[in-house]
Parts: C-alpha cells; structure tokens; sequence
C-alpha cells in the first residue's frame, strides 16, 4: 500500500493557474525521506475536453525544473467532473533522495483555450521545501517569479525504501574449549 510522504493539502483559495498546449505549470519540493514516488494527486478540475493531462518528475536546478522526465504518467482529462483530487500513476517508480529538490511537471499537451485545465493554488505559500513555477514554451524555460507566494496543491505518494538487513558471521564457539582458555 502506497504511503502519502510530501503534500500540500489545505484548502484551495484561488484557481489562476489555466493550462493547455505550450503552458505548462510545476510544483518543486524536497522529499524528507528517501522513498520511491509512484504517483502524484493535484487537485484540479476541466473546462471542455483538454485530453490528457501528464504530471512528470524532473530534477531542479535553482528550483525551477530542468532536462527531461525522470518519471512520467498521463490520464484522461476529458471525464473529469467538478473539483476534485485527480492521480497521475507514474510509468515506472522513481527513487527520490531526501533534501534533494525534485518538480512536478503539470500539462496538458492537447488542450487549448476553449479546453483546458484549472490546477489550485494556495495562497500564502505553506509548503516551505518548493516554489511553482511556469513555462510558455512547453518546458524549454521556467520562471517562479509570477507565483511567487503561493504553492500548488499536491501529494507525493509512494513506497517507503527499507534498508537492507544487516546479517554478519556468527562463529560458533565451543564452550568446552571455550572454558580452558
């Protein structure tokens, strides 16, 4: 069973953030725990019929995402009905490392502005350990200055990364020899 590990969850308090084709929004946060992700919620709802809607995971660089998907997965938009918490499954799990900064890629590639998506932000700016961010150019260029003071709603859901258990040799001791030393 997966384990909720980042999240921001309070309560939406403001819908700004429309998105389809060449504009794409992110969330960066930093894992506490070292864990593997496999899916991501954002809260969002749809106007028409937007297609569907892809959230990856790519590494940081000054907060804002850079290079390519690590990890990615998409889901129908065009159902969706009324605000809600919508799951992206990730194609493959990804082992996140604590304290490094990670982004949630957030697009919908097909839209346009008659069909297109809303994702919530919270005002106020909870979460501490990531910023949003925005691109106009499908993911070439990001800039957070536009948002500044506010986060995405998201959940990082996952498996917790169990350490190997340590075993190490045991010699055998004859206590009988063991008593004449």
């Amino acid at each position: 069973m997966a384990t909720l590990f980042e999240y921001n969850m309070t309560t939406p308090t403001s819908w700004p953030t429309q998105f389809y084709g060449v504009y794409w929004y992110a969330q960066s946060f930093s894992p506490q725990v070292k864990h593997s992700i496999t899916s991501a919620m954002i809260y969002a709802f749809k106007i028409g019929s937007p297609g569907d809607f892809t959230i990856g995971v790519r590494n940081t660089l000054s907060s804002l995402p850079t290079g390519v998907d690590l990890t990615s997965g998409l889901i129908s938009a065009n159902s969706w009905i009324g605000n809600d918490w919508r799951e992206v499954v990730f194609d493959n799990s990804l082992v996140l490392d604590s304290g490094i900064e990670y982004a949630l890629v957030m697009r919908a590639p097909n839209g346009n502005s008659s069909n297109k998506l809303y994702v919530s932000l919270e005002d106020g700016a909870t979460y501490t350990r990531g910023i949003p961010s925005y691109s106009s150019d499908s993911g070439d260029t990001w800039s957070g200055v536009a948002l500044e003071g506010y986060d995405f709603l998201f959940q990082d859901w996952g498996d917790a990364i169990i350490a190997p258990r340590i075993t190490g040799f045991v010699p055998k001791i004859n206590f009988i020899q063991a008593s004449r030393i």
